[in-house]
């Protein structure tokens, strides 16, 4: 950039959601990784990976549709408890002769309901279900675990013959025939929400940071075929637990070595779970630094490619460097790893990643705030489901298997895209499709959280999406990863389509067109403009089979992020792109010299405002850190993030005293903010005020336990104050939270080593160096020990190996010349 515009230098290549740079000239400390702090309501503390909290219990009844009997009005201060084993009163119904569950409509249904509304008679037989034939409960009902529908072939649920219960068999079949003719009176308004019901029906709904998601299975009861076709594609695989039955990579591979960073990898199974493992070959040839973990989650359908994470006994998620790579058929560094500098095991997986590859997880209300904790439940939703499109789906599928709404009520409780006109339809897909520069990414809307958009709401009310111009490179050149409908957008045939070209005109987001099809597809959306006329230009034969549109005016070609993926490019040509579009590219660092705030977007000085956030975010200050010094006090925002940006921006600078001003600020208005507080400590500790530090984290952890980064300051702030045993506790909590935090295990082994544990010193620092195989003080620091205690031999296998592997090998040449000449 050049004058007020030239805040962009240099921004690492990273894939899109984790785009901080890692510092390795200091220990890591909170501001080495961008934040998410909350917007002006503090939010409270997201606890670890627990379990689905308790939900509301059912309600006394619901609405009978064949008499149309107003519902239960019991106190709804009397608390409603779930009985702990299903009722065993039997009922004349057919469809509840199976005896287990009771109808939902009958008067059995819930204890005490009898008394409750008199002499209600008994449920009725229900229409369209062939008389006296029982419903599909006691016909149909397969033995299946309660918790899943049926595993299809890629362990997604969608079959309707292996219900959760009998009673959601019933369900179904009283809400059919709602959903087959339109009733001649509306319903009387239900005395409970019929959310509250879905518990029942073994789908609670979502309460807090995302409220009214229920379980994706719930839609495939009465969606039977939408929800099985779903399943085989990508969206509905983008993010699923490691089981054998979606294995596709080659696990019998040789390691995989990559040789910029002399390390190697390997992918197993063993005793049933996916094993990562990485290490180094040591100056002997023997293994050294071996790290080792299971593999918790895949992301990514494997369409193109799949990555891996591992998630922390805290909750934290964390991705591998390896990578397969399906097009290839063989294993590669995953996106931003292919470098000698690469973050190892320690790049965080953040909510804003989890936003576009999965449905929304289960957070607590404030969970998804700026500034909260990057934590994530052990059990989460796995792939991009209904709701993502359709938004919460808790009201639609109560009023369904309640049997309440009329068909046009069930129908208008969901968002369906359809009824927008295309620009506005297709935002649902550019939420995520459409990421016009990974180096610097959007930013949500200051007070907004990750995941709070949902469909119906115009996207630029949520994302503010920002543009790059590169050095020496046209615009129109770059292609990314996600880039669709930024490519499309440029397209002649978009722009004279008066708008009516959009994703859907190509896309169905439920099917998958299975390959032997696609080009006969394809070629009939194009002829329903272009016409029938054959293609009689020469290249056509030679580039694709006959009648193939789409190989020679969208041809394939190799994204400049993802470097082992070819994609299609959705920008229409007139001619066919020819051979270099696939040809093999390295990674590289983009050189940015303009950032563009996109149409729709704020204006003003607000809109330079986010343009130096979403710079600061991406780890680049250049002018965009004295920038926002000068205009937040004139402009003022009401939102915190932009104040918290400025205040991370200003610690990672070593500006603390500066920082201090800002936090001061923000406190002023959000007293109790955590995030703030935090960096306050530090301000203050890197200033000499370590009393005030440590008072300051003393209580931010007692008051929020789960905030990892406070605790390791606070331990190591006690150990430079020789408060060994109190720091050894706090370092401890943060080691079981994180295990995979390589300076508290280095900080660990220094005070063991102080008070005499060599033992415990040397195990400490072979654990940093497994997880951080580049830190240099740890090399340091055990080759030291080791020859202390008269092991020389060992003392120089590591630092012979740190020599070469470590961040700064020129510090570890001189300890090796010094163990040396002794």
């Amino acid at each position: 950039m050049r004058g007020a515009t030239s805040w962009p230098a240099r921004s690492p290549s990273k894939p899109c959601g984790l785009r901080s740079p890692r510092d390795r000239s200091s220990s890591p400390g909170p501001w080495t990784k961008a934040p998410n702090a909350s917007s002006f309501s503090t939010p409270p503390e997201p606890p670890g990976p627990a379990s689905r909290a308790s939900r509301s219990p059912l309600p006394c009844a619901t609405t009978s549709r064949s008499s149309r009997e107003p519902a239960c009005t019991r106190d709804s201060s009397v608390p409603r408890r779930r009985p702990s084993r299903p009722p065993s009163t039997s009922c004349s119904c057919p469809a509840t002769s199976c005896g287990r569950f009771p109808s939902p409509t009958c008067s059995a249904a819930r204890p005490g309901s009898a008394s409750r509304r008199g002499s209600r008679p008994p449920c009725r037989r229900t229409p369209g279900l062939g008389g006296n034939q029982p419903g599909p409960s006691a016909v149909r009902r397969r033995q299946r675990p309660p918790d899943r529908l049926d595993d299809g072939p890629e362990g997604v649920c969608y079959s309707v013959y292996a219900m959760h219960s009998p009673r959601l068999s019933r369900a179904v079949a009283l809400a059919a025939p709602l959903l087959l003719a339109q009733a001649q009176a509306p319903a009387p308004a239900p005395a409970v929400s019929v959310v509250d019901d879905l518990a029942a029906f073994g789908f609670p709904p979502t309460t807090g940071a995302a409220p009214g998601y229920v379980a994706d299975r719930a839609c495939a009861l009465c969606h039977v075929d939408i929800a099985k076709s779903f399943a085989l594609k990508g969206m509905g695989r983008a993010f699923q637990k490691p089981r054998p039955a979606v294995e596709i990579e080659d696990l019998a591979a040789r390691p995989f070595v990559h040789n910029p960073s002399g390390q190697l990898f390997q992918m197993t199974r063993r005793e049933g779970r996916l094993l990562f493992q990485r290490w180094q070959s040591g100056p002997d040839g023997r293994p050294i630094n071996v790290f080792e973990t299971p593999v918790d989650w895949i992301l990514g359908s494997g369409d193109h490619a799949r990555t891996y994470l591992y998630q922390t006994p805290g909750g934290e998620l964390y991705q591998l460097p390896l990578a397969w790579y399906t097009q290839e058929g063989r294993w590669g560094m995953a996106p931003g790893f292919d470098r000698p500098d690469h973050e190892g095991v320690l790049r965080r997986v953040r909510r804003e990643c989890i936003f576009c590859h999965n449905a929304y997880p289960d957070l607590p209300a404030g969970g998804d705030a700026y500034g909260a904790p990057q934590v994530f439940p052990a059990e989460m939703p796995e792939g991009i489901g209904c709701q993502r499109c359709h938004g919460p789906g808790a009201e639609h599928v109560g009023l369904a298997l309640g049997g309440i709404g009329l068909r046009e009520e069930i129908r208008a409780s969901i968002f369906n895209s359809g009824r927008l006109p295309p620009a506005r339809r297709d935002e649902v897909c550019q939420g995520c499709h459409l990421q016009p520069s990974v180096a610097i990414p959007g930013l949500r809307r200051f007070g907004r959280g990750d995941f709070s958009h949902r469909p119906a709401e115009p996207l630029a009310d949520y994302l503010v999406q920002v543009d790059v111009r590169e050095e020496g490179k046209d615009p129109a050149d770059r292609f990314e990863i996600n880039h669709h409908p930024y490519r499309l957008q440029q397209s002649r045939c978009f722009l004279e389509s008066g708008g009516k070209l959009s994703c859907l005109t190509c896309h169905d987001p439920h099917k998958r067109i299975p390959e032997r099809t696609k080009a006969g597809f394809f070629r009939g959306v194009c002829e329903s403009c272009h016409g029938r006329e054959a293609c009689t230009r020469p290249e056509h034969a030679a580039g694709a089979g006959p009648g193939d549109c789409v190989s020679c005016h969208m041809p394939k070609r190799r994204t400049e992020d993802v470097v082992h993926v070819v994609m299609t490019d959705h920008k229409i040509t007139r001619t066919p792109g020819g051979p270099a579009l696939l040809a093999p590219r390295a990674e590289e660092d983009p050189v940015l010299v303009d950032l563009i705030v996109l149409p729709g977007g704020p204006a003003g000085a607000l809109a330079q405002i986010y343009r130096a956030a979403a710079v600061l975010r991406a780890g680049v200050e250049g002018e965009a850190l004295p920038y926002l010094e000068d205009k937040l006090p004139e402009v003022r925002p009401a939102e915190i993030e932009p104040w918290l940006d400025l205040a991370q921006a200003q610690i990672r600078s070593g500006r603390a005293a500066a920082a201090e001003r800002t936090l001061t600020t923000i406190l002023e208005s959000h007293p109790d903010h955590p995030q703030a507080l935090e960096w306050l400590a530090l301000a203050e500790a890197a200033q000499g005020r370590i009393d005030a530090a440590i008072s300051r984290l003393e209580k931010l952890t007692a008051a929020f336990p789960g905030r990892i980064e406070a605790t390791y300051n606070l331990g190591r702030l006690l150990a430079a104050q020789g408060r060994s045993g109190a720091a050894v506790h706090h370092l401890g909590k943060a080691l079981a939270a994180r295990p995979n935090l390589a300076a508290g295990w280095h900080q660990l082994g220094e005070i063991y080593a102080v008070g005499g544990k060599v033992d415990e010193a040397l195990g400490c620092w072979r654990r940093a160096l497994e997880i951080d195989p580049t830190a240099t003080k740890t090399y340091l620091a055990l080759g030291q020990a080791l020859l202390a205690r008269g092991e020389r031999a060992e003392a120089l296998r590591w630092l012979r190996h740190g020599a070469k592997a470590a961040a700064r090998p020129a510090a570890l040449a001189a300890a090796l010349a010094a163990a040396d000449s002794r």
